[in-house]
């Protein structure tokens, strides 16, 4: 069951390291490449919905359980916390909405709106901070006030975090990203100029495709490879630590619910041993 925001989009593959056919073929698989590319189309919302319906069909697991695979913990944390339904009728409607004035950014109107959120959410994590705005300015309701409460898909779960050195994950990232540029990432995006998909790949809905995409629209100059190539890895990696941060966070909230969830912290080649003792 695919846990990556990325990798629900059908037009895009290479950039966001889709399953293979061949991994493909290894085993059933759901919630991959079945969005088209179209901005704010999907949502973490309507992934829990997703993962609900199929939850909820058990002939598709033929008496086994389904694993979760992805690198978007956000969607994974919407598989155990879920926010409370919406009541219109708390809002307090005596300041809404708020004016938003001229020149500001989303998260700076956010900021204006509701401080506490704010705090919470790193100024460029677009997609937080539209959803936050979404809510308010289609109920009224202050973001802060809505924090989600433990709901998990499943009663009994085990989370595992892999992680490796520093060193290590720095050399398989720029592995990772010439790989993707030698495997057809221009390539794919060029095929999406001048489609009502290009405004996704332009404005980097996917990490990294906005500097691609740049890149093929100003003609692919070899010079500019590796510096596209560094880009591509600084974005990553800072992708990454914006991942360590939000786990240290989300792990202490997994914590709290230990009857339910079992957490793993391991390096990838011992994650066999690791779940060995709760077999």
């Amino acid at each position: 069951m695919n846990a990556d925001a990325s990798q629900v989009y059908r037009q895009v593959s290479v950039g966001v390291a889709s399953p293979s056919s061949a991994e493909l073929a290894q085993a059933p698989h759901y919630l991959f490449s079945f969005v088209d590319c179209l901005p704010r189309l999907f949502n973490a919302s309507i992934y829990q919905e997703q993962v609900d319906i199929l939850l909820n069909d058990h002939s598709l697991w033929g008496g086994g359980d389904p694993l979760f695979v992805g690198g978007s913990l956000f969607y994974v944390k919407s598989l155990f916390f879920k926010l409370p339904t919406v009541d219109n009728s708390t809002s307090d409607s005596s300041h809404f909405p708020v004016a938003r004035p001229e020149g500001i950014s989303d998260w700076e109107y956010l900021k204006l709106i509701d401080p506490a959120r704010s705090a919470k959410i790193h100024p460029h994590d677009e997609y937080r901070v539209v959803r936050a705005l979404d809510l308010y300015l289609s109920s009224g309701v202050l973001p802060s006030s809505c924090e989600p409460q433990f709901d998990p898909v499943s009663q009994e779960s085990i989370v595992v975090w892999l992680d490796v050195a520093n060193d290590v994950l720095r050399s398989t990232i720029r592995t990772r990203v010439v790989k993707m540029l030698d495997g057809g990432w221009a390539d794919e995006i060029a095929v999406l100029i001048g489609t009502r998909f290009e405004e996704f790949v332009r404005d980097g809905y996917a990490l990294g495709y906005d500097d691609v995409y740049r890149w093929v629209v100003e003609g692919r100059q070899e010079s500019d490879r590796e510096k596209l190539i560094q880009t591509l890895e600084l974005k990553t990696w800072d992708y990454v630590r914006r991942q360590r941060k939000f786990w240290r966070s989300f792990k202490r909230s997994l914590e709290l619910h230990p009857d339910s969830v079992k957490v793993v912290e391991c390096a990838p080649d011992a994650v066999l041993r690791c779940l060995e003792k709760f077999d």
